[in-house]
């Protein structure tokens, strides 16, 4: 059954004005809506715009620069530390997220409404805790895509909160290490997750680097959405350790953002501005220094994505990092 000439026009444009950013001109009109009123698929008419020049020269550049950072500028991060600046930052950021632990700590973990304290009802709590669960399904289609196996490992989970996904690890590995560097938080998990029976989760403490050297011996190292609370100097920190730590063919499977337009990092500007606030921070490490890092410790990409989990997607990206240790030391 042919299309009326009405409906025909609107549809075409339409077509003008998404795909190429314009009102159609008579005789593009008249073209494509006699093509639809005699008969032609709307897939065909479709696909005669995406394959014109005009689509092709002058739209796609267009689109391509306004959904991508492509072109943006780097950006200068500072990552190293005296030791009287590692122990100033990591006390800082140990000050932030135990205050957290102590008025808000679920709302810290989401940053959501539902989450604050005074909402959580055992109906809203049990919700919290079964977002977990899409996270750890998540890293297990990582893992089976690229022919890894996880049964039997150790996971060490850095920032594991409350133990929003701290549980659904421990029904999956042998052992989790869950580690943070807030102790009411950490208090919080152990209720929890020993209320639900949750016997093979070990909890340290991470109140200074030195906390670190229990990374060690690990099958896979685990961190969703905590990474980028710290500033780079303590992400660089964090997985230097991780990756020390790892044993032959571990795995590592994080999240961090990589690039924000306008960010820039050096000690001596956080201490004049940032670190004053004693709120939360979100931080950025590029990812050459993540490659960089996994070099130095034989630790090398398996795949790498850009990731949903922070917002701001046309200033910031995220990305998402399974990486591997070698098997055997070098010759």
């Amino acid at each position: 059954m042919k299309n009326s000439a009405f409906e025909a026009d609107q549809v075409i444009t339409a077509l003008y004005e998404a795909m190429l950013q314009r009102r159609p001109d008579p005789g593009g009109l008249r073209h494509y809506a006699d093509a639809l009123s005699e008969g032609a698929s709307l897939t065909e008419v479709v696909s005669a715009f995406l394959a014109s020049e005009e689509f092709r020269h002058r739209v796609m550049p267009t689109l391509a620069s306004r959904f991508s950072l492509d072109s943006a500028p780097p950006i200068a991060i500072q990552v190293k530390f005296t030791a009287a600046e590692r122990r100033a930052v990591w006390n800082h950021v140990s000050e932030v997220w135990s205050a957290y632990g102590k008025t808000d700590p679920c709302w810290s973990v989401l940053v959501d409404e539902r989450w604050r304290s005074k909402n959580l009802t055992n109906e809203i709590l049990h919700a919290f805790y079964q977002s977990g669960e899409s996270e750890v399904l998540r890293l297990e289609a990582w893992l089976r895509r690229n022919g890894l196996d996880s049964s039997g490992a150790v996971c060490a989970e850095y920032g594991c909160g409350v133990g929003r996904i701290t549980h659904a690890l421990a029904r999956r590995f042998r052992r989790v290490v869950a580690f943070d560097i807030s102790e009411p938080h950490l208090d919080f998990a152990r209720r929890r997750l020993s209320g639900q029976g949750v016997d093979n989760v070990e909890y340290v403490l991470v109140s200074n680097e030195a906390a670190l050297d229990r990374l060690r011996g690990v099958d896979l190292f685990y961190s969703i959405l905590v990474l980028q609370h710290n500033p780079p100097p303590v992400m660089a920190d964090i997985l230097i350790r991780a990756f020390s730590g790892l044993n032959p063919g571990g795995r590592a499977f994080f999240q961090m953002p990589t690039y924000a337009l306008n960010y820039s990092f050096s000690v001596a500007d956080y201490w004049n501005a940032l670190a004053k606030e004693k709120t939360m921070e979100m931080h950025f490490l590029p990812q050459k220094f993540v490659l960089e890092i996994g070099r130095r410790e034989r630790v090398h990409p398996v795949e790498i994505q850009p990731d949903w989990c922070i917002g701001h997607p046309d200033e910031w990206i995220s990305t998402t990092f399974l990486m591997q240790k070698c098997h055997a030391e070098p010759r």
